[in-house]
């Protein structure tokens, strides 16, 4: 994938976790953080990495950063936190960003 926004629309199971999580095996887009949503992420488990708001950052190579979010609070706290990171020093900043679903985030703000 090159540089640019992507979404990927489809059914349920039709991989679009996959492909989107495809991104930290390309220089170019890795590392990765995938926002867990949804919680279910069965499909990535060879190469997501499980971690919590303290690990942010601190990157396992060639594989997806998985955070699990609750509410929309940790949102902004991911928002807070590029922000604040973007410019001091390379190796914690993130290429890839994917929200894993953009259904269930939305369901967050209304919640």
């Amino acid at each position: 994938m090159g540089n640019g926004s992507y979404l990927f629309h489809g059914p349920s199971g039709a991989g679009k976790t996959t492909l989107a999580a495809s991104a930290a095996r390309d220089v170019r887009s890795s590392p990765c953080l995938l926002l867990n949503v949804e919680n279910r992420l069965k499909y990535i488990d060879s190469i997501r990495r499980d971690i919590t708001f303290a690990d942010l950052g601190k990157l396992e190579k060639g594989k997806v950063d998985c955070l699990r979010i609750y509410e929309w609070e940790d949102m902004i706290r991911i928002y807070d936190w590029d922000y604040d990171n973007k410019n001091k020093d390379k190796l914690h900043t993130y290429k890839t960003l994917i929200t894993d679903s953009t259904t269930e985030a939305h369901d967050l703000t209304l919640s």
